[in-house]
């Protein structure tokens, strides 16, 4: 199984104090025996580290930039041109929506590299027509 995560998941599992963080836990929990192969974007990792840096503060920025890039074995995906592309692509055919750009590359690269599932507590997924966790 390859599972594509969302900046929602990095917050409610880290984030004890989001209205996600239980089920985020106990989705990663149900995950786990099954070992799936992990990724997330630079795009995301940035939108993550923001969020975090500016409610949390600086270090524990810093302290989840070096659990991905380090501990974990998640892969991390760098946006190519044609990455960006699609994504604006995808913002235009589900303007409705209004995504941002972080989610509509999301949701391009979870098409793109045949994604079993994304890992998110977006709606913006769902509506999209995106497997989610």
């Amino acid at each position: 199984m390859k599972v594509l995560f969302d900046t929602s998941a990095f917050i409610a599992l880290g984030y004890p104090k989001d209205a996600n963080h239980a089920a985020a836990v106990d989705k990663m929990e149900r995950l786990a025996p099954d070992r799936p192969r992990t990724f997330t974007t630079n795009a995301v990792i940035y939108e993550t580290l923001n969020w975090v840096a500016i409610k949390m503060g600086p270090k524990q920025a810093d302290g989840l930039w070096n659990h991905i890039r380090r501990e974990s074995r998640m892969s991390v995906i760098a946006l190519a041109p044609e990455d960006e592309a699609g994504a604006l692509a995808v913002m235009k055919r589900f303007s409705q929506i209004q995504l941002s750009f972080v989610d509509a590359s999301t949701i391009f690269l979870h098409h793109k590299l045949g994604m079993d599932r994304v890992f998110t507590f977006d709606r913006h997924f769902v509506q999209a027509n995106v497997a989610v966790l």
